[in-house]
């Protein structure tokens, strides 16, 4: 079951990295049900705690502006998979899972979900001059805290929570993408002859 929580919690921090981190810190912290194995309980930490609430807001606030989007987005190429990976270590330390391998999935689910959200956003920020882009963000913090804490307290249905969000963003990607071609070969000027 914690190889599942593992999944969930990282499979959200592909969308936001530090919220599922914060939410793993204080289940664990507040609950001697959710554990998480040494050395990763340096999250649970005053220290961890705390400097998961300093860089929370970046991550919220950052994400709603599409010009700091862009940069944020390519940031979390990097960012974002280290949490997912260090949320599979913290979870499955002591199950027999190699950590290798944890981390590997973690980083991999984490990445996977950045990459179906930077797929439907980049031209989504581009349709109304952004104006849809902190309406899609906040809807991506409401799925990754709803997946984080039903993860924590049912993780499988936490996971099919993360499941279903991605199939959603896939399906809204679709939509995206299609509009953003129709719209541009509308503009686009007739081939002269």
């Amino acid at each position: 079951m914690h190889s599942v929580l593992g999944m969930a919690l990282a499979a959200a921090a592909g969308w936001n990295a530090f919220l599922p981190l914060l939410a793993l810190a204080f289940a664990h912290r507040l609950s001697g049900r959710i554990p998480i194995g040494s050395p990763y309980t340096f999250l649970s930490s005053n220290g961890g705690i705390l400097a998961l609430l300093l860089l929370l807001p970046i991550e919220l606030f950052g994400d709603k502006a599409p010009s700091i989007e862009r940069v944020n987005d390519r940031l979390g190429l990097i960012y974002r998979p280290v949490a997912g990976a260090l949320m599979m270590l913290a979870t499955t330390k002591g199950t027999g899972l190699p950590a290798v391998l944890a981390a590997v999935i973690g980083a991999a689910l984490a990445l996977g979900m950045h990459l179906l959200k930077v797929r439907y956003r980049r031209p989504l920020s581009g349709i109304l001059g952004g104006i849809p882009t902190p309406v899609a963000s906040a809807g991506e913090d409401f799925f990754v805290a709803m997946g984080a804490i039903l993860a924590l307290l049912l993780p499988i249905a936490g996971g099919i929570v993360m499941l279903l969000a991605a199939l959603l963003v896939w399906w809204i990607g679709n939509v995206v993408q299609r509009k953003v071609r129709r719209d541009a070969a509308a503009i686009a000027p007739a081939p002269q002859t």
